[in-house]
């Protein structure tokens, strides 16, 4: 009898160990930046910039998946309806107060080695997700590799996203990495 429950008890324990978690990371820092009035050119909208912080939990584990969600409502007008988004790493710090000059290369010092792209459907979505699961990976692997994303549009007609109107406060309650750690290693 005694076995008996060993073994059910053993089983319970190996089959939890196999379930995977997600985690839910909210936004540390955001900000929007624009090109200075001057320089203006129809082809750059406003950027977002994204910092997460990754849990402890996480940290020195396998990333299995790494997802990220941001609930927009963007209005079309008569000529576009599509807003198509890339994401990049960041190569160096930022703050909340950074503007567009004010990163090495105007606009984000881009990471071209971590890349995802996304579209949104004006007046129909309202969730861009992206895998952002090679650049999690990456933020993993040491706290100096962490500067964040940027999140471009790449509509160049798209008045919805240039009309952008968010500001820093909403957008950090509308954005968050939802990170997915295999079973085997989440305990």
């Amino acid at each position: 009898m005694w076995i008996r429950k060993l073994a059910v008890s053993i089983a319970f324990v190996s089959a939890s160990s196999l379930f995977a978690r997600v985690f839910e990371v909210p936004v540390s820092q955001v900000e929007v930046i624009v090109p200075d009035a001057e320089n203006r050119n129809p082809e750059l909208g406003p950027r977002v910039c994204l910092q997460f912080d990754l849990p402890n939990e996480v940290r020195g584990i396998e990333i299995g998946y790494a997802r990220l969600e941001i609930r927009l409502r963007l209005q079309p007008d008569s000529r576009d309806s599509l807003v198509n988004f890339e994401a990049f790493g960041l190569m160096s710090d930022w703050n909340e107060n950074q503007r567009w000059d004010d990163f090495s290369t105007p606009g984000g010092d881009i990471d071209s080695n971590y890349f995802s792209s996304g579209t949104i459907k004006c007046a129909i979505d309202d969730v861009i997700s992206l895998d952002l699961t090679n650049l999690a990976q990456e933020w993993n692997s040491s706290d100096d590799a962490n500067h964040g994303l940027i999140l471009i549009p790449r509509n160049s007609d798209s008045n919805a996203f240039t009309r952008f109107e968010y500001s820093r406060e909403q957008l950090r309650g509308l954005a968050i990495l939802k990170i997915l750690v295999p079973g085997q290693d989440a305990e």
